[in-house]
């Protein structure tokens, strides 16, 4: 028998399934936004370039009522800019400085709303 089932047979609390709510969606949503976080901050290529990667390989599933609020608001403007680009990659080093910005930010807000 596995550590795993005997802690469960002692404890009933301890679960094999994965969690819901609250909790679960904070604890990905600190995944997803620090994982973009280090790739704007990476400076592997072009910022323009790692914006877009960034948020499409990292947060663009990002599900919307689970951002704080403080959050919600740079988040939406992100990326309503970032998908309004056309073509795709279209943008300029001040603006994506600028975006880089707001995602290091939104990932900070997103760590101290994890803190108890």
């Amino acid at each position: 028998m596995g550590l795993h089932k005997k802690l469960r047979k002692k404890v009933p609390y301890i679960t094999t399934q994965p969690r819901k709510g609250p909790i679960k969606a904070m604890s990905d949503l600190v995944v997803k936004f620090s994982e973009a976080a280090k790739l704007v901050s990476s400076n592997a290529k072009p910022i323009q370039e790692t914006i877009f990667e960034a948020f499409s390989n990292h947060l663009n599933d990002v599900d919307m009522n689970d951002l704080p609020t403080r959050v919600l608001i740079i988040y939406e403007a992100v990326e309503d800019r970032l998908k309004s680009i056309v073509p795709p990659g279209d943008i300029g080093y001040d603006e994506a400085r600028i975006l880089a910005k707001d995602i290091l930010y939104m990932e900070e807000l997103i760590q101290q709303n994890q803190s108890p």
